[in-house]
Parts: structure tokens; C-alpha cells; sequence
């Protein structure tokens, strides 16, 4: 069942309290001030929930509240996999790196990956941002790529055109490749 952020079951109108610890002016100076705030009406007598709510007249058949179920992830095949490993084959976090990226990233998918990482060049209509995005999709998409974060900027430097490549060695203050990756 799902239920509105701005749900309120009683209808209750809500009380406008001060954030601030200091009781409202007019009670500062008595000795014992009311201990809840006093109830503010809302515009044409609303209550702050429907004050906040977003008017839905007409657009009913557009607002979808979808259902979250666990077999919408791709996790279900990680984890049925995961059960049928043997007892007591996992005992590190390494070992279950090792097995995942051997059953889910075959050999001949991460050699792909890895070539395409190796051989990424910049398109001759592609911004320098567009480059750098596209560059780091492939990087994602092979996490265990092995490539050292040194390896990583070359390669994308070299496969930038000209001009970016000048611009980067203006933006660092001197070539590119012979600062180190954290400068």
C-alpha cells in the first residue's frame, strides 16, 4: 500500500511552531507561558496538508504509483547464484569479488571492455564533456578493468582531438601527462 508523503489520517490541522527556543513575544513576559504554541488558521480555513497538497483535478490518469517488487532488480540473479555457491566457498571479500566478476563478467566480455577502454578515441563531433562522460561509461561498465588511474588519463588524453588536448595543458598549467593524478 502507498501512502502520500503528505498523508494525515486525522485531518488534524497542524500547529505553526517557531523553530527557535524562545517562546512567541507575546508570552515571554509571563511566568508560566502555555506550553503548545497557539494554532494559526491557514488561508480560507485549510488545513497546512491540504495548504501543501498539489491539486490533481484532471490529472488523475497521469499520476501512476508503481510497485516496487523485488524481481524488477537484477539483483535476483546475483542472489540465486549466490545461493547455489557451496557452503563455506566464500570466506572473503575477495573471494566473493573473484566469483561474481567469473560468473557475471566472462573472460571474453572483459577483454571486449577492456579493448574498447584501450582503443576510446574522441569523436570529431564530440565536446570535450561528451568525451569525458563517454570515457567514464566505459570505465564503469568494466569495473575491474585494472587499469592504473595514471593508465586511465593517458588513455583518454591521447584520445582527445587537438584542441582539447591544448586546452587541458592550459587548464593544468603545463603538459598534461607530466603532472601526477592528483594534481
Amino acid at each position: 500500500r502507498v501512502v502520500p508523503r503528505n498523508y494525515n489520517p486525522k485531518g488534524e490541522r497542524f500547529l505553526i511552531a517557531s523553530r527557535f527556543p524562545t517562546p512567541p513575544l507575546a508570552y515571554q513576559f509571563q511566568e508560566d507561558p502555555p506550553k503548545d504554541p497557539p494554532e494559526v488558521l491557514m488561508a480560507d480555513d485549510q488545513t497546512m496538508a491540504e495548504l501543501l497538497q498539489a491539486p490533481t483535478e484532471g490529472y488523475e490518469d497521469a499520476i501512476v504509483i508503481l510497485e516496487i517488487a523485488a524481481n524488477n532488480f537484477e539483483l535476483k540473479h546475483a542472489q540465486i547464484w549466490l545461493e547455489k555457491e557451496a557452503p563455506q566457498s566464500i570466506l572473503t571479500w575477495e573471494d566473493l569479488v573473484s566469483k561474481f566478476i567469473n560468473q557475471f563478467f566472462p573472460s571474453s566480455k572483459t577483454k571486449n571492455l577492456r579493448n574498447e577502454i584501450t582503443r576510446f578515441q574522441q569523436r570529431f563531433d564530440e565536446s570535450f564533456y561528451e568525451a569525458w562522460e563517454c570515457f567514464n561509461d566505459l570505465l564503469r561498465a568494466c569495473p575491474h578493468h585494472g587499469f592504473s588511474e595514471l593508465h586511465q588519463l593517458n588513455t583518454f588524453y591521447n584520445a582527445l582531438n587537438v584542441n582539447d588536448q591544448d586546452s587541458l595543458n592550459s587548464a593544468a598549467g603545463g603538459n598534461f601527462l607530466d603532472k601526477m593524478p592528483r594534481e
